[in-house]
């Protein structure tokens, strides 16, 4: 009796911890997969924005606050903190390219300068074109990155609801078993009350001659 109420206290509390874990996990998959998609969001952003950036200064028309945000946006691409709310990609080959950027934005910013003191712009036009293919690189790379976090989210999410499969299979047979024994132990009880049923009337039976001849 002990072990089918623990039983059928365990069920319950089985199903609530898998539906907890399995709520928690996909809350932080989501969370994971939105600031992925910030990241890769931005890094196009960066590649856009320097594109306008060098267009207004060949131009003549000078931008230090898009060169501010653009310095802001690979910081945080790099290290994760900032006004922008970024979270740092852990992936090596995205970390790299990153790097990259920032180098090459040191490069641009160097060529606007000396644009701006009155240089030809064919250098920084030319840096520019570079700088476009190594952002889209960059975001390609946290598109992967981000591809692989879902397939990894996906495959955590699997092996969980097989594991609670499993647990809930196992609870099934020990209850299956429970009440099996619990029906041989009711039969068992019948053939003992049977038994003593017929033992009672037997002791009766022979009482009665017994009092006949007292």
């Amino acid at each position: 009796v002990m072990e089918d109420k623990m039983h059928k206290r365990l069920t319950p509390a089985l199903l609530a911890a898998a539906l907890l874990l399995t709520g928690l996990l996909s809350v932080l998959s989501i969370r994971g997969l939105q600031g992925n998609a910030r990241v890769i969001n931005y890094a196009g952003v960066v590649r856009g924005a320097t594109q306008r950036l060098v267009k207004e200064e060949l131009a003549g028309h000078p931008n230090d606050a898009l060169i501010g945000r653009i310095d802001g946006i690979l910081d945080e691409l790099a290290t994760g903190e900032g006004e922008n709310s970024l979270a740092r990609l852990e992936d090596a080959s995205f970390q790299d390219l990153v790097s990259q950027m920032q180098a090459g934005w040191a490069e641009i910013k160097g060529a606007i300068a000396q644009v701006r003191q009155g240089a030809d712009g064919e250098a920084l036009y030319r840096l520019s074109e570079s700088y476009f293919e190594l952002a889209d690189h960059t975001v390609s790379a946290a598109e992967i990155y981000s591809e692989r976090q879902v397939t990894k989210a996906q495959l955590a999410l699997l092996i969980l609801s097989a594991v609670f499969l499993v647990l809930a299979a196992l609870l099934a047979w020990y209850g299956a078993v429970q009440a099996r024994r619990q029906r041989e132990l009711q039969a068992a009880e019948e053939a003992n009350r049977a038994r003593r049923e017929s033992l009672s009337r037997m002791s009766e039976d022979l009482r009665a001659p017994l009092n006949d001849i007292s």
